[in-house]
């Protein structure tokens, strides 16, 4: 069962990294985003962010379920998919370190897919209700936040136009094995 680690946990560094006593704070999440001045890093240094913990086999969020938080990959590997009503699992994607997940249901206020845990990982995860407050007392959180999403649509509507070539190209090459196995007599 996957855990969240807040403030008031104790693990050791080697378990999840961050401070000392296994609580992450928004200077680690900044980090990873590419966050290096120091002014910014001080500001967040105090502000815990809950770091998910999940085994591989794990969801980390359900297609269909109300967003709870925005998550961003610290370690591991994720895979994002949709369930057709008959059980067919179409997978729209991968993500890795540094990338988000979950930022598609703010709009909608649900989640458009599933991710699930492909290997032992690690996510920040900034709580919907607190996206607000962390932009304005640390507005370099903003900054990074946006140009994470901005990244991870980009990377999302790539993924989607190379899915639809693929999908395109193997119904015309099944177009064609019928057409040559008609034209022999076959069918």
């Amino acid at each position: 069962v996957a855990g969240v680690i807040g403030s008031g946990q104790m693990r050791g560094m080697a378990d999840i990294g961050g401070t000392p006593h296994g609580a992450s704070r928004l200077s680690d999440l900044l980090q990873l985003l590419g966050v290096h001045r120091s002014t910014d890093l001080v500001r967040a240094m105090e502000l815990p962010v809950p770091l998910r913990r999940l085994h591989e086999g794990d969801m980390l969020f359900h297609e269909g379920t109300e967003p709870e938080a925005i998550y961003v990959v610290r370690s591991g590997t994720f895979k994002t998919f949709s369930t057709a009503a008959d059980g067919y699992e179409q997978v729209m994607g991968f993500a890795g370190r540094s990338e988000v997940l979950g930022f598609d249901a703010l709009g909608s206020g649900a989640h458009p897919t599933a991710a699930l845990a492909l290997e032992e990982s690690s996510v920040y995860s900034v709580l919907v209700r607190d996206l607000f407050t962390l932009g304005q007392r640390v507005p370099a959180f903003e900054k990074a936040m946006a140009m994470a999403i901005v990244t991870a649509k980009a990377k999302a509507e790539a993924e989607a136009k190379a899915k639809a070539k693929g999908t395109a190209m193997a119904t015309a090459k099944a177009k064609a094995v019928l057409l040559a196995a008609a034209a022999a007599g076959h069918l």
